[in-house]
């Protein structure tokens, strides 16, 4: 009959709506452990983006102090090369000092050589004289 057949559709209707209404809660369950996820992985990206900032601030310090130290790095191999051009010409300076010391040592030493000649023939000289 038309009231059982009815009925029939009410109850299958009813039941299409509890299950309907069960996939809406699902769904919703779902919809907010989604929300919850994307929220952690917002809290992550932020995070990440803050160490990411962090780093690239201490990359720039280490590169400065990286640009300073090689300034200073050339300026010392500049001032070293100075000093040794400087200290080269020194000991060429002495060295030819020395030789100048060498040669009138040389020649005083011949000298003294002479005169020790010279007076021993005056000596004799003498000696012959009182004689």
């Amino acid at each position: 009959s038309a009231t059982s057949q009815l009925s029939e559709e009410v109850t299958e209707l009813r039941d299409a709506k509890q299950v309907a209404e069960d996939s809406i809660t699902t769904l919703e369950g779902q919809l907010e452990a989604a929300n919850i996820s994307n929220i952690q992985v917002a809290d992550q990206v932020a995070s990440l983006q803050n160490t990411n900032e962090d780093v690239a601030k201490q990359l720039r310090v280490k590169e400065a102090a990286l640009e300073e130290s090689k300034s200073h790095i050339a300026a010392v191999k500049e001032e070293s090369s100075s000093a040794t051009s400087q200290l080269s010409e020194e000991v060429t300076e002495l060295r030819d000092a020395k030789q100048v010391a060498e040669d009138s040592i040389t020649t005083l030493e011949g000298q003294l050589e002479a005169a020790n000649i010279s007076n021993i023939q005056v000596a004799d000289q003498v000696a012959s004289l009182q004689n």
